[in-house]
This record gives structure tokens, sequence and C-alpha cells, in this order.
């Protein structure tokens, strides 16, 4: 089966769908992974979670230097050496 393309031809959801379909589900594969719509949904979620988690991990880190720096005697210890 031959598929005559146009050069000016974009990757529009129409100009997808309009394909024949062994090569719209190949593309719609390619762009899930090849998953699941819940696997794409997890993997969407998880990415959100990391997100999160790397925020609070900085708000955290930020938080103890401000402890270390205001304990009494920091300055000394940091410049005594």
């Amino acid at each position: 089966m031959k598929v005559d393309i146009p050069k000016n031809w974009t990757p529009t959801s129409a100009n997808i769908n309009a394909l024949p379909d062994p090569l719209r589900r190949y593309i719609h594969d390619l762009e899930s992974g090849g998953g699941s719509s819940a696997d794409v949904q997890t993997i969407a979620m998880l990415s959100v979670q990391v997100e999160e988690l790397q925020k609070l991990l900085a708000d955290e880190q930020r938080q103890n230097r401000h402890r270390a720096a205001s304990t009494p005697g920091a300055c000394q210890r940091r410049f005594s050496a």
C-alpha cells in the first residue's frame, strides 16, 4: 500500500487520524510508549509526584542550612577551622 503524503503535511491530530489504521495505531503506540492509557496516566501522576518531592527536598535543605547558620557558635565553627 502506498500513501501519497504532500510535502507540506504536518502531524496534526486531524492528519494523524486520517492516516490508514495500521500507521495511525503505530504512531499512537509510539506516543504512549506502547502502554495502556492507565500506564500513561500512572507515568504522568508519578512525574508530578517526583516534581513535588524535589521541591519539598529543596525546601528542607534550605531550612536545614538556615537552622545550621542560626545555631549559636555556628559562625565561629565555620571560620575557626
